[in-house]
């Protein structure tokens, strides 16, 4: 039984909406407990810090609804709770994100991957600072609403509705 010193499990914490909105995530960390329990057969449980972060991140009001967990027994006779993870952490995210160019690339790039020196780009590219505006002088600007319309945004001019009376 050499698996029996690491298993991986799918908690599921639903239950823990059934407490308090207040208590919720101190529910589900017990609920971690009770589980690892029941099936490592062990009453020492320790939770990793890590995992106790994945339940809190929200706040106590709003747990996961399910944690996948790694459960291994230690040497000492108690089992660690820890995230599940597959160790495969991409390198890179799946979308490219655009970069923004570097110092070396602002003044021109590098000549190995084939580009020819450019400082006109980099000055084109640049973002509104302070003393520019975000938009051009030409742009449209919005309709301001007519005044005496229905509209209760559009000023004192707005009908009014009546007051309901007052009984003596």
């Amino acid at each position: 039984m050499a698996d029996d010193t690491e298993r991986v499990y799918t908690i599921p914490l639903g239950k823990v909406l059934l407490s308090p909105d207040n208590r919720r995530s101190m529910r589900a960390i017990n609920m971690i407990r009770e589980f690892a329990r029941k099936h490592m057969k062990v009453q020492e449980i320790k939770i990793d810090q890590a995992l106790s972060h994945e339940i809190w991140a929200r706040g106590i009001r709003r747990p996961p609804r399910k944690v996948r967990v790694r459960m291994s027994k230690t040497e000492d006779g108690h089992v660690l709770v820890s995230p599940y993870s597959l160790g495969k952490e991409p390198a890179e995210p799946a979308s490219p994100a655009v970069e923004e160019p570097g110092p070396e690339e602002a003044t021109g790039g590098d000549a190995a991957e084939g580009g020819e020196p450019q400082p006109d780009a980099a000055v084109e590219a640049e973002a509104p600072g302070p003393g520019k505006p975000d938009a051009p002088k030409d742009a449209p600007k919005k309709p301001e609403p007519k005044k005496g319309t229905a509209d209760p945004k559009a000023g004192k001019d707005a009908p009014k509705k009546p007051e309901p009376k007052k009984q003596k």
